[in-house]
């Protein structure tokens, strides 16, 4: 069975997919939103703006979502702010940052194919371990 990968263009689906997994991803590393921590209440706000290449045109979408819980937070109530940036990369490169699917051309046992969306796990970064015998070992 052989397969290859197509670099296909991104979907709406795959563009916003790929926001919302950044968005998440900050907010994990950089806010105090974990499990271990409870609070009462909460108010967010959040300014996205994406500018977007198609075939001729580049159309912009900018919008502002306000999102809050039940009970609104004091004045006085810590606030965190976080800021991202996705910066242009290749559609595939955009599936496997955020976990989708990559678009694969896959041929089976009696030659047939078809286009099947397959998840690649990402190579881990290579550790840089020190010699055993230390830096200066030749």
């Amino acid at each position: 069975m052989t397969s290859r990968t197509l670099a296909e263009p991104l979907s709406g689906a795959e563009v916003i997919e790929a926001i919302v997994t950044e968005v998440r991803r900050k907010l994990r590393l950089d806010c105090y939103l974990n499990p271990v921590f409870a609070y009462s209440s909460f108010t967010a706000d959040l300014t996205i703006r994406v500018a977007l290449k198609d075939a001729g045109s580049s159309p912009q979408v900018q919008t502002l979502v306000h999102v809050e819980s039940e009970t609104p937070l004091d004045e006085d109530h810590f606030l965190t702010e976080t800021e991202a940036h996705l910066g242009e990369a290749p559609p595939n490169t955009v599936r496997e940052d955020s976990g989708q699917g990559i678009p694969t051309w896959v041929e089976n046992l009696e030659g047939k194919g078809e286009v099947q969306r397959q998840i690649f796990k990402k190579a881990p970064a290579p550790s840089r371990s020190p010699s055993p015998k230390g830096d200066d070992a030749a």
